[in-house]
């Protein structure tokens, strides 16, 4: 499955979240993703101020052992099973426990935060510009008609990368390079802001047919065709073919080559002995033929 929905912090409220209970890791996961600041935000903790930043949570491990219901060192260990994973990344002193979820950014887009208070405002507005119908009526109609049209649009751009998006992350799993975690979520993205989803995918397939399932390896690709300005799937398929022409051209000079350095010299200067053998007999030949031809000569 792709695609992904919007979580709201209130789902705490509800009776079934409220349930006393233990925490499975997923549930535990989720929570971790609601509890972080989704903006930076200043806290104070003792005599000190300390900045939280967005994606980050200031907590402890005993405060998770109560929320979850889990012993001290499962918590310990579930923490850095997530870390391992490159989920999250986890500072703790003597005072606190820092957790910061890793490209917090795929789990709580600002775009469609924004695009819902736009949505939020455009309803304001059109609300208003019915009380007052009466007196703007033709510009309201043109303001309403551009704004439809402008929010259209940011929902198709919207639409349009969500899928390519999800199209790249499932040729992913699907060529075996295991699940997707946030650090290889972000990585992806960013190839996203250069190259097509197809140029990405053919990265992808290259490493896969090399036996190189890690996105290392795909960096590398993609690194090499950025600075090679191949940024199409048009690019990369002219520059396989020109490859194969090259290949195949260095294929025939190398065998031409090669058959010249690997004749041994005997065979040559067997040939010239031969020449030289054949060029003496012709000329004792057409030495006897002339002395015949004097003697004959004479004697008449």
């Amino acid at each position: 499955m792709t695609g992904w929905i919007s979580l709201h912090r209130s789902i705490e409220d509800h009776w079934m979240f409220k349930e006393k209970r233990t925490f499975s890791k997923f549930e535990a996961w989720i929570d971790l993703l609601m509890m972080v600041n989704h903006k930076d935000n200043k806290v104070l903790l003792g005599n000190e101020l300390i900045t939280v930043k967005r994606g980050q949570k200031i907590t402890s491990i005993r405060q998770l052992c109560d929320r979850w219901s889990w012993s001290n060192n499962k918590v310990k260990n579930f923490l850095n099973l997530l870390e391992d994973d490159e989920m999250l990344i986890v500072k703790s002193d003597t005072k606190k426990t820092v957790i910061t979820i890793a490209n917090y950014d795929l789990y709580q887009n600002e775009d469609l935060q924004k695009r819902h208070q736009s949505d939020t405002k455009a309803s304001h507005l059109h609300h208003d510009s019915d009380t007052n119908a009466s007196r703007t009526h033709t510009n309201n109609n043109d303001n309403n008609a551009n704004n439809e049209l402008i929010m259209n649009n940011n929902d198709n751009n919207d639409n349009k990368t969500n899928r390519s998006v999800g199209v790249v992350f499932d040729k992913f799993q699907e060529l075996g390079f295991g699940t997707i975690n946030g650090f290889t979520a972000e990585q992806i993205n960013e190839h996203l802001k250069t190259f097509e989803p197809e140029v990405v995918i053919k990265a992808l397939e290259v490493a896969s047919n090399n036996n190189k399932r890690n996105m290392s390896y795909a960096n590398g690709i993609l690194r090499n065709w950025q600075q090679r300005k191949i940024i199409t799937l048009e690019d990369v398929k002219a520059t396989e073919q020109q490859r194969e022409v090259e290949q195949a051209s260095g294929y025939n000079k190398f065998t031409m080559n090669r058959a010249a350095e690997t004749r041994p010299k005997w065979l040559d200067e067997d040939k010239e002995k031969k020449r030289a053998n054949v060029q003496e007999l012709k000329s004792v030949t057409e030495d006897k033929e002339l002395s015949d031809l004097i003697s004959k000569f004479r004697e008449n």
